[in-house]
């Protein structure tokens, strides 16, 4: 009989008295399938270049090589920016004394969704929507959702107003977002009644 060992979060807690930051890596789904597709990418970029400043006898013209080079660089610039973000994108929940701050970081840019702690409401864990779920089980849909990319949703859900909001989108396990919502309970009694 084996045992199964226990998992392991990659999640880096920080309480430093006057609030609670939880950093979660990106995930780092499709990572491999990113780094074997860029240097193709490269190389059609760069021969879609040489083809309109210096014409051969390909028959391609103008005409069809800029719109058709600027989809692919936008493509391009997607996957060099979805590579970032695995590589060293971080989501991070902070629990302060007035609100629950939820950020992303990426090479030192930082956009941050902040919301009243007064206004929020039934702090829980919850599994993905059962219609996103289908979604991302489907191959086609897959690397076309924001969720795919650790973007947006998450196991950590409250209520703020008449909207529900989802973070942790990079966390691998509902588990996970369990243990972040009970220390935020623990920390702030607000937050046990809501």
């Amino acid at each position: 009989m084996s045992v199964v060992p226990v998992a392991t979060s990659r999640v880096v807690v920080d309480d430093d008295g006057s609030a609670v930051r939880v950093t979660i890596p990106a995930r780092r789904r499709a990572a491999w399938f990113l780094v074997a597709m860029l240097p193709m990418w490269a190389i059609g970029e760069t021969l879609a270049i040489r083809e309109l400043l210096h014409p051969t006898a390909t028959g391609l013209s103008a005409g069809f090589l800029v719109p058709w080079l600027a989809g692919w660089s936008l493509g391009g610039l997607f996957g060099v920016g979805a590579l970032a973000w695995m590589a060293v994108g971080r989501e991070i929940v902070e629990l302060r004394s007035d609100a629950l701050v939820h950020a992303r970081t990426l090479l030192g840019l930082r956009r941050e969704w902040v919301y009243e702690l007064a206004t929020v409401k039934n702090l829980r864990t919850g599994p993905w929507p059962q219609a996103r779920l289908q979604a991302l089980r489907r191959f086609n849909d897959v690397a076309a959702t924001p969720e795919f990319w650790g973007l947006v949703g998450g196991p950590i859900v409250f209520d703020y107003g008449a909207k529900t909001v989802r973070c942790g989108a990079a966390l691998e396990e509902e588990a996970e977002g369990a243990q972040i919502v009970e220390r935020f309970k623990h920390r702030n009694a607000r937050l046990r009644g809501s």
